[in-house]
Parts: C-alpha cells; structure tokens; sequence
C-alpha cells in the first residue's frame, strides 16, 4: 500500500469509526491504524465508553506497539523512554494477573538476609537419628498485591510444607501456614518466603522428597516446587 492509499484508507477508517463510537473493535483497529501512521498522539486518544483503568490498558499495548515499530530507529527520547518503560511495566502487571504462580527458586539456607541473600546448604545429604533445623527459601513470580482502602499493597499466602517417601507417602508434614501475609506501600518485583524446617530425629534413613506448596487464594492459584534429600544411617 503506497503512503498516500495509507493515508486514504485512514481517514476512512477514522470517519466509519467515528460513526460507530459504541464498536471497540472498530475503536481498538482505529488506534493500530493511527500508530502504523505515526500518528501516536491521535492513538493514545481515550476511548469513550471505556474506564480510565482499561484506557491505561489500552495505551499500555499501543504503546508497546509503538516501541516494536520503532526498535530501529534512532532511540526516543529519555522521556519517551519513560513513558514507554511504564506501558511495559503496567502490562506485565496485567499479564501477571492471568499467569500462573511460579517458584522459579527453592533453596535449603543456614541464613537468609534478603531477597537472593541467603547462605544456602549446598548438601542433600544429612545424618539420620539426629535434628536437622534449616530455612526453606522460595522466590516467587505473579502473585497477586492488592491494594487496600489506605494505599498498601497486601499480598496473602498459604504455605505448606510436606516430606515424602520413595513410595509417596508422607513421613513428615509440618504444620501449614496459612494467611501469610506481606504488606508494602509499593507493588513489590522480588518477593521471597522463607518457613523453617526442623527434620525430626524419628525420620529413619532413605531417600526422600521435599515439596513446597504455595496457595494465592486471592489470585485462585496455586503451584508446588520440591528438592531430593537423603538420610544417611551414622558412620
């Protein structure tokens, strides 16, 4: 299509769109349109009819457009820079809402001083007969923060913490934590929980599976992660 049949078929398209204000299809293809033009003022326009929080949406994604259309051209300005950082960080936080809860870590720790500041026990191996005290440490991805009626975002989370056997049975099932709960003036982007284990002296020795089990009951999610250890009989 040659500029001039762009230009054409835009304002074509801008007028049909203006005669049907109740179609958002019709409105969401307008505003792709005017971002394949250039015309980036034009489509960042709010639509009428829609909240201010779905009209952030929208400019979100259009916004994400325009970077793409862009990517090999000169580098915006800092302050479009900024704008266009926000759109992204605005739509991560929309797709987060729809991904799965993830623990994309699980650590045996000593200590834990902070999010990935933890001294970690590297060993899967530990003598049976005796008490093993440690910090089970899990960073986690897509939880849901909501903010409450003073400006905090609350995070709520359900832990659970279970030992199984080779065969799958339970040998030790730790009293589950429930209703844990975080809460910051900012959304967070690195969160972590920690819970402490103590492996009882009565676990008789043999392979064994560690498994993590992290409930958002806000978000309606849920997702496990576990590690191998080993009881060894005294030397």
């Amino acid at each position: 299509m040659t500029p001039g049949a762009l230009t054409d078929y835009l304002a074509y398209f801008q007028a049909l769109a203006a005669e049907n204000p109740d179609n958002l299809d019709m409105q969401l293809q307008s505003r792709m349109l005017l971002v394949a033009a250039g015309k980036d003022e034009s489509a960042l326009q709010p639509i009428a009819g829609l909240t201010d929080v779905e009209n952030q949406q929208i400019a979100s994604h259009l916004r994400m457009m325009m970077a793409i259309r862009d990517r090999k051209r000169d580098a915006p300005d800092p302050a479009e820079a900024v704008k266009r950082l926000s759109a992204l960080e605005m739509l991560q936080q929309e797709l987060m809402r729809y991904a799965d809860l993830q623990i994309p870590v699980m650590k045996l720790c000593r200590a834990v001083d902070g999010f990935g500041v933890y001294d970690e026990i590297t060993r899967r191996s530990f003598v049976a007969g005796k008490t093993h005290t440690m910090i089970v440490y899990c960073e986690l991805r897509n939880f849901a923060a909501v903010r409450d009626e003073t400006g905090m975002y609350r995070t709520k989370l359900d832990v659970k913490l279970m030992l199984h056997d080779v065969a799958g049975d339970v040998a030790y099932a730790p009293r589950e934590i429930k209703g844990h709960q975080d809460v910051s003036a900012n959304r967070r982007r690195d969160f972590y929980i920690t819970r402490i284990l103590s492996l009882p002296a009565t676990l008789s020795s043999g392979e064994y599976t560690l498994k993590a089990t992290i409930t958002d009951p806000v978000a309606n999610k849920v997702q496990t992660k576990s590690v191998k250890i080993s009881l060894v009989k005294p030397e």
